[in-house]
């Protein structure tokens, strides 16, 4: 007897946000498709008709802003994705494996510790740095914590880290200089990193 796979269409509301974000991609994909033939069309037509060409280029206007939506709302719902992984604490639903997969890779992982060592480094020698090249100044916070950061880097490198903890990883420095690394307080930072390093070590606080 086999088990079947579960999906977020079997265990999620269908007001989720990230079922809900997951239907957006797919109707934002049926339609790129649609103006992509439409488009084609449109090309025969033109060397025919050269009353055709302004057509032509609203079409592609138009291909070109669902393209842009399209990769937006991608990035949201692999937002939604990683926040499911770090909240169910494995990559349990079909939809949510890839996300896993990219997570876990060696190249990911090795640049999450690499990000954290040089923000560490940032933090060490801030006064010392250009005014131009300073990240904010709450980055000096993580000097504070340098043991748990240089161990969370460590265990990054290392093979099959668990990847709820590798979730919380990426969470802290999405968004560049608007990431909370660089606007945590102390006390938040502080619980954010113990709870990095809990989740790397197979704990679930």
């Amino acid at each position: 007897m086999t088990t079947r796979t579960l999906t977020a269409a079997d265990q999620l509301d269908h007001a989720h946000p990230y079922r809900r974000g997951l239907e957006s991609v797919h109707v934002l994909r049926r339609q790129l498709v649609a103006v992509a033939g439409f488009m084609a069309l449109i090309a025969v037509m033109s060397h025919a008709d050269r009353r055709a060409v302004p057509l032509e280029a609203s079409g592609l206007l138009v291909e070109l802003l669902l393209a842009a939506a399209l990769a937006a709302r991608r990035a949201a719902v692999h937002r939604r994705a990683r926040d499911l992984i770090i909240e169910r604490g494995t990559a349990d639903l079909v939809e949510l494996q890839p996300v896993a997969v990219r997570l876990l890779s060696e190249p990911h992982r090795r640049r999450l510790a690499a990000d954290l060592r040089r923000a560490l480094a940032q933090a060490q020698v801030y006064d010392r740095l250009t005014v131009a090249s300073r990240p904010p100044p709450a980055i000096r916070r993580l000097a504070r914590h340098d043991c748990t950061v240089a161990w969370i880097a460590a265990r990054l490198e290392q093979p099959q880290p668990p990847v709820r903890g590798v979730a919380l990883v990426e969470r802290l420095f999405d968004g560049g200089y608007g990431a909370s690394l660089y606007h945590l307080d102390g006390r938040a930072l502080e619980a954010e990193l113990t709870r990095i390093r809990s989740a790397l070590s197979g704990g679930s606080c």
